[in-house]
């Protein structure tokens, strides 16, 4: 899909103008060896979503470092299409995982914690046609008539599809949330990680995720188009 398509233009404007900012003004005051609390301890990481990509018959990683207009769910999409048109749908055991990590791991939450901790003044991200604040998650659902190309999180999960959130990004955010709502940082962390929708899975990074996703068999994808 380019730039040029109606569709594409919709979902821009649905979504708002997300910042496109790097690792630093992603992580303000952290330095490298910096670690905030972790939501599991040493070992206590789920990994069973490793176990689910032995028997793919195609797989890949769609590493996405930022919201933007969603185009690493066009992409993902785009390549679980693919694979239906050469393979036949239902008839394939083709895998997607999609890792969010820096700016991105706010696809993989609930819209309860969008609503309780105003992701949407967080990132910027507007109600359609409006100025105000998203408070749901527009990322996990398709709106009613919405192109299926643009795709979901939802819609990849019902597809088989795997969603690894980065612990290490979401402690900073939850840390920065905190701070402007005078909480303690490690409850802001944990609600965040309860938050998680179905079907996602907290890594200790999301460069863990990328590397072991890679290593059970996934081919590396850019997911920021």
């Amino acid at each position: 899909m380019s730039a040029h398509d109606p569709e594409f233009h919709t979902r821009r404007d649905f979504l708002g103008r997300v910042g496109q900012l790097g690792v630093v003004a992603a992580l303000p005051g952290a330095t490298l060896g910096t670690a905030v609390a972790q939501g599991a301890p040493k070992g206590d990481w789920d990994l069973s979503w490793v176990k689910q990509l032995e028997k793919a018959t195609d797989a890949a990683v769609f590493d996405t470092v930022n919201l933007g207009e969603g185009i690493a769910l066009q992409l993902a999409t785009r390549y679980l299409d693919g694979c239906d048109a050469v393979y036949g749908a239902g008839k394939h055991q083709a895998r997607v995982v999609l890792n969010l990590r820096v700016r991105a791991i706010p696809m993989g939450l609930k819209h309860e914690i969008w609503d309780r901790y105003e992701l949407g003044t967080e990132y910027d991200i507007k109600e359609p046609g409006s100025t105000t604040p998203i408070r749901r998650n527009p990322y996990l659902t398709l709106a009613a008539g919405a192109n299926p190309a643009l795709g979901s999180v939802q819609n990849l999960i019902e597809r088989r599809g795997i969603v690894l959130v980065c612990d290490f990004a979401l402690g900073h955010m939850a840390t920065r949330v905190a701070t402007k709502l005078g909480k303690p940082p490690e409850e802001v962390h944990g609600d965040m990680l309860a938050g998680l929708i179905p079907g996602a899975y907290a890594v200790p990074s999301g460069l863990f995720g990328l590397a072991r996703a890679q290593n059970a068999g996934c081919a590396y994808l850019s997911g920021n188009g």
